[in-house]
């Protein structure tokens, strides 16, 4: 429990309000041929002892109140130690989740640049068509086993190439594939 002590200014105010009643008393039993007044004499040392009583049940509230303001700042230095450790383990958790995405793009860059290999040194056909048929890639064997131009084929559909008569058997393999 942290004690309270008084600033040096109210320590000096005490001791000279105390000093005061003293004097007071000392004045009314010092004097030559002074006779006092037991009922005055009685006040005066009340009064310093109510002063004095004041003055302990101040320090006794101010403790009362740094109690409460340490137990207070306690329950606040923990909440801030949660919320520090679990923003500490919401960053590890999103430091791994952009670790664990960039292998994933490096992966699939380097799939990507296999399947590219592939396609363009392949001397088999390769091409790749929308649901209509039509055509949105072509590999570049197709110029030297069809003998079309690059992108020759682009946009176009297999059954401009199919006789009439065979479109049907032709429309339906494509459906199934």
């Amino acid at each position: 429990q942290a004690q309270v002590t008084r600033p040096p200014l109210v320590g000096a105010s005490l001791v000279l309000a105390y000093g005061g009643l003293l004097a007071a008393w000392f004045a009314t039993h010092a004097a030559p041929g002074a006779r006092p007044s037991p009922l005055g004499s009685l006040a005066v040392l009340l009064m310093i002892g109510l002063a004095f009583l004041r003055q302990v049940l101040d320090i006794r509230e101010m403790n009362r109140l740094n109690l409460r303001l340490e137990e207070a700042r306690a329950a606040l230095e923990d909440k801030v130690a949660d919320r520090t450790s679990e923003l500490a383990r919401t960053n590890r958790e999103l430091a791994a989740e952009v670790d664990q995405r960039r292998r994933a793009e490096t992966a699939l860059q380097a799939s990507e640049e296999r399947f590219r290999t592939l396609v363009q040194n392949s001397y088999d056909m390769i091409t790749v068509h929308d649901a209509g048929g039509r055509v949105l890639f072509e590999s570049p064997s197709v110029a030297r086993l069809l003998g079309f131009g690059p992108d020759g084929l682009l946009g176009r559909t297999p059954f401009e190439f199919v006789h009439p008569d065979d479109i049907p058997i032709v429309r339906e393999a494509f459906q199934r594939v």
